[in-house]
Parts: C-alpha cells; structure tokens; sequence
C-alpha cells in the first residue's frame, strides 16, 4: 500500500512509526514533507531516516531564499520540486520579519524548520 494511505488508515495500531522510505534527500525530501505534518497529529512517537539531512537542505534552501530576497534576483521556476519548495518556502516566509543576525539563526534552526514542515 501507499505508505501515506496506510499512515492514514492505521494511526491507532502503533505507538512508534520509524520511516524509511527513500534512498537518499534527494527522493524523500517529498515524502519527508508530505508524512510529517501526518505522523506530528498522531501524536506518537516518530524518527526519519536521515532526518538531519533534509534538515540541512531544507536550511540551505531557506538561506538560497534569504539571498535572492535581500539581493533581488528570483529565480522562479516550475520545472523541478526544488523550485516548487522554494516556492512554498518564500509564500509561508514572506511575511517574516528579519531584524537582525540573530532572527536568521532561529529562522534556521532545526525547530523552526521543523515548524515550518509541519504547516508546508
């Protein structure tokens, strides 16, 4: 079955859920996206393979994003998921507030970041 179709149809069944359903970032970028808002409202206990990875490109992505708004230079693109996210990122961050070094290193921080996966 479709991992994210089993998730839905089984929340009550376990008390852990470990993922690993990819090869490396680069194919479970989407997946990690798409079943961690899901597994965050089960409200049980969870872990991602390779989890700090996607993190750290998720943070560079956010910092890619960082740079092309103070420098105004969008590269706005359809053709690949990455251009897709940088999409999503830029629309859930456009109305963030950055006053300081500071507001940048908690924007990039892995609890923010996963706060921000879980409303993508």
């Amino acid at each position: 079955d479709n991992a994210l179709t089993y998730l839905d149809n089984n929340k009550a069944i376990y008390d852990y859920y470990f993922v690993d359903l990819y090869f490396d970032v680069n194919d479970g970028l989407p997946i990690y996206l798409n079943m961690y808002p899901k597994l965050l409202k089960t409200n049980k206990e969870f872990d991602f393979w390779i989890e700090k990875s996607f993190i750290v490109m998720l943070r560079r992505l956010i910092i890619d994003l960082l740079y092309e708004i103070i420098h105004h230079c969008y590269y706005k693109s359809d053709e690949t998921y990455y251009d897709y996210l940088m999409e999503q990122l830029n629309q859930k961050l456009k109305n963030k507030q950055i006053y300081c070094y500071r507001d940048i290193l908690n924007l990039i921080s892995e609890n923010s970041i996963k706060e921000l996966v879980a409303t993508l």
